[in-house]
């Protein structure tokens, strides 16, 4: 495991967990699985909510712009929503309104990090 997700993962329990313990609050319990091309995902089900959220961060923020393309990681953090295949902007809005869900892009100086919640079809 990289320092850099050593220490992502530090810093999400140092926030998570440290409030819980400072006022009894039980997390429910995760699962962490590497994946083949070396990514850590962490599963936190919670059955007793109708709804499935994801989070994520990929290297390559602001840092990695190369030296005259300054920005380039910001515009492409815009760029993710405004549209998808044959779907303009608004379509992909209303597609997402109509399964329920929401769908966010961004950038950090690190990262481009994506967010999702969706209804669960499945949900007990």
């Amino acid at each position: 495991m990289s320092v850099f997700r050593k220490a992502c993962i530090a810093v999400v329990a140092m926030f998570a967990i440290g409030p819980a313990i400072a006022t009894g609050i039980r997390l429910p319990d995760h699962q962490a699985i590497t994946l083949d091309n070396g990514a850590t995902v962490l599963l936190m089900p919670r059955n007793d909510v109708p709804l499935v959220a994801a989070n994520v961060a990929v290297r390559g923020g602001a840092l990695a712009d190369a030296a005259g393309k300054e920005g380039t990681a910001d515009l492409l953090g815009g760029m993710l929503s405004k549209g998808a295949g044959n779907r303009d902007a608004l379509q992909f809005a209303q597609a997402l309104d109509g399964a329920g869900g929401s769908l966010g892009f961004g950038s950090s100086r690190e990262a481009i990090t994506a967010s999702a919640q969706f209804l669960s079809r499945t949900a007990r």
